[in-house]
């Protein structure tokens, strides 16, 4: 169960009490979100102490039922930039998490599962002796007498029983992954799961069809549940019982999501960068507002010298967004998620000047996150470039992108909603 929720802001403070920070500051968790960058600490008095977030959105347990989440800024801003968040955009860290429903970030935890069973798997699988009786003309173990004579007596002389130690990996550790791999292709159908993750699921269970048998196939979800929750009580091993973890919150159908918990525990915890999932998602969704024979990539994929006499290789202008018709580039851009209430930063416009300088380009630009649609233009610049300040909403990019390319005078894909004059 959650006792206590310290919120903190993503690039904002949050005070705690002293109480509160003795318990933290003796908890190895908490240093381990510190190390990891997604909080950092200020002492701006003797008694006094703030929590400050970094650009991750994600949350964790640092004591036992005490969690630190670091939410967004803009609420439901999360939630939009989530659609174009892919496997890499994620931090999982092999920290506790509060469980949730069932989400989207299930497949998230059903990649981390698959990868640790590939990692177990190996180093060999768990396996036991088992004495099985058999029936052959040649021997291979301990006769059985008189199951040998019960043969005979029937006429089939040439055959005798015998008790034969056999290597058997059909235990309860193997058949709980067997499920829980399982379920891995039943969710793939319910939300989105990486292919990739679904493939290896798929092999690994033909791997493990030698633990088939009737509580696998026809047994309740219920049942192995408790099964693995037994085994993750008496396992010793971290390695096993990180996988038990895993195993019962796919079994449960339970998530990290940052949702209403469940009460239960998630071996894992999830960070997201919003600063680069709101840069690819703005690249993606202005690559959909364009027309189809506009090309919209990232400025590192083909870097442009800012020297190109001299070529020195160690000053190249990598820009945000470029785009391009045909061979000429027609903007260039720099996304900044960050707030712009005083206006864009002098070291943000010297640079986006240069890159564009840089890639031979006359219409450069800004995006900066918002809660409404805003253009300006600042000018024309002594080095040529015209400079322009967009602000989008997260939650309405197909929108907001649309109307940012008609001011830009980029041919769109479909005629973009009025927007605002820049």
């Amino acid at each position: 169960m959650i006792k206590a929720v310290t919120y903190v802001p993503e690039r904002g403070r949050t005070e705690v009490t002293q109480a509160s920070w003795r318990q933290m500051a003796a908890a190895p968790a908490f240093w381990g979100l510190v190390e990891r960058g997604v909080i950092s600490v200020e002492h701006p008095g003797a008694n006094r102490v703030r929590l400050v977030g970094a650009c991750y959105v994600g949350r964790a347990f640092v004591i036992d039922e005490v969690v630190i989440e670091v939410h967004e800024k803009v609420e439901g801003a999360l939630i939009a930039l989530l659609t174009h968040a892919t496997r890499m955009s994620f931090k999982v860290e092999k920290l506790s998490a509060p469980a949730s429903e069932l989400g989207p970030l299930i497949g998230l935890l059903a990649g981390q599962f698959v990868e640790a069973l590939r990692r177990y798997v190996s180093r060999g699988r768990e396996f036991v002796y088992r004495r099985e009786k058999r029936v052959g003309s040649l021997v291979g173990g301990k006769v059985d007498v008189t199951g040998t004579i019960r043969l005979h007596a029937r006429g089939l002389r040439h055959l005798v029983l015998f008790e034969k130690d056999v290597v058997a990996h059909n235990t309860p550790f193997n058949r709980v992954a067997l499920a829980a791999l399982r379920e891995v292709d039943r969710l793939s159908r319910l939300v989105q799961v990486d292919q990739e993750t679904v493939a290896h699921a798929r092999g690994l269970a033909i791997l493990f069809s030698d633990c088939r048998d009737t509580s696998v196939l026809f047994g309740s979800r219920v049942e192995l549940v408790r099964l693995a929750q037994r085994l993750e009580t008496a396992s010793k091993d971290d390695v096993r019982h990180d996988l038990l973890a895993l195993a019962i919150l796919l079994l449960s159908h339970e998530s990290f999501e940052h949702g209403i918990a469940t009460g239960a525990a998630s071996p894992r915890a999830w960070f997201l960068n919003l600063e680069t999932l709101f840069e690819a998602a703005v690249r993606k969704t202005m690559g959909v507002a364009a027309r189809a024979d506009i090309r919209i990539s990232a400025g590192r994929d083909a870097p442009m010298p800012v020297f190109p006499v001299t070529a020195i290789k160690e000053y190249r202008a990598n820009p945000d967004l470029v785009i391009r018709l045909g061979p000429s580039v027609i903007a260039i851009g720099d996304v900044k998620y960050k707030a712009i209430d005083e206006g864009p930063s002098a070291s943000d416009i010297y640079q986006l000047v240069v890159h564009a300088t840089a890639f031979g380009c006359n219409e450069a630009f800004l995006v900066y996150p918002g809660d409404t649609f805003s253009g300006v233009d600042i000018g024309t610049s002594s080095a040529g470039p015209r400079v322009r300040v967009f602000t989008v909403d997260a939650r309405d990019l197909p929108d907001h992108m649309g109307r940012m390319l008609s001011i830009l005078g980029v041919p769109t894909a479909v005629p973009a909603s009025p927007g605002v004059a820049a």
